[in-house]
Formats: structure tokens, C-alpha cells, sequence
């Protein structure tokens, strides 16, 4: 196991994939934020992601949630999905129906030609749906934001809630 302590410089998620490329290869991997948490559906949601992975067709599927499925989250929505499974960006859209939710499988090499230092995975995730290979999978659980303590305490009452 290999730790990289950032406390000085948070890198971000590309930054971070980036600065780990030389330990990743170039598999695909799984990338996941840790601010999250959700109830599942029917389907578990990484298996849902697996599911959808296509190496042929994809540089990155994110997991996703529908916009009036989720908790601690606000805001617009971030994607489009085609009947195809590709992302498209909401841009200058007013809304988008769903919310990328910080779980993805990529190829790590879309980091590449990041900057050296902090970056966010969007820039990579734009050029990779300009190639028409940015994919994704909707869960059909409930997901929730637990990043700050109203969001957390949101979600431990909504985890509470009798089903």
C-alpha cells in the first residue's frame, strides 16, 4: 500500500490519478469519492457500473442517479444520457436529469495530458465525451451527499427512516 499525503496540496481527482499513473498502469480502474453513501435498489449500483463497462467503447462510465432520486445534493444536474449510454455534459443547459454521484471505472491514461498538480477529472471527462466515449450507468437506489455535517446529518435520518 502506497499513501500520498496531500494535506499541503490537494491535488483533486485528476491531479490525484495523475500523480499515481506510474502505480496505476493502464487497466482500467475504479475511482470513488469518499463523501457519499446510498441505499440500494434493486440492482447494487457498482454492479450495475460493471456492468456497463465496455473497454471497446468507453474511456470512463460514471455512475449516476437520477436528480429527484437523491439527498444533500443541489443544483442543476450534470448530464445527459443518450439511449446509447453516452454523456453528454448539461453546458448551458438549465437543468440536467442526472447527477454523476463519484463512483467511475476510466482508463487512467485520460489524466495524461493534465496538468502537473491540482485538476479536476471534468477536463478529462470533456475530452473524452468530445470522442463520443464518455458512458454512463444509473443506479436505482437512493443516493446522499455526507460531505459537510447538514448533509451528513441528513442522510443518518434518512438511513433511520423506517422503509
Amino acid at each position: 500500500m502506497v499513501i500520498s499525503d496531500e494535506r499541503d496540496r490537494l491535488l483533486e481527482t485528476g491531479g490525484g490519478l495523475k500523480k499515481a499513473r506510474p502505480l496505476l498502469g493502464d487497466a482500467p480502474i475504479w475511482a470513488a469519492n469518499i463523501d457519499s453513501v446510498w441505499i440500494e435498489g434493486a440492482t447494487p449500483a457498482l454492479a450495475a457500473l460493471a456492468r456497463a463497462w465496455d473497454a471497446e467503447r468507453m474511456d470512463a462510465c460514471l455512475l449516476l442517479a437520477p436528480m429527484d432520486n437523491l439527498l444533500g445534493l443541489d443544483g442543476p444536474g450534470d448530464f445527459f444520457l443518450g439511449d446509447d449510454g453516452r454523456l453528454t455534459h448539461r453546458g448551458d443547459a438549465p437543468r440536467a436529469p442526472y447527477a454523476y454521484i463519484g463512483v467511475q471505472i476510466l482508463k487512467p491514461q485520460i489524466v495524461d495530458d493534465g496538468p502537473d498538480g491540482p485538476f479536476s477529472v471534468f477536463t478529462s471527462w470533456m475530452q473524452v465525451q468530445a470522442r463520443g466515449r464518455l458512458h454512463g450507468a444509473v443506479m436505482d437506489g437512493f443516493w446522499m451527499h455526507v460531505g459537510d455535517p447538514k448533509a451528513r446529518d441528513e442522510a443518518e435520518a434518512r438511513l433511520r427512516a423506517p422503509t
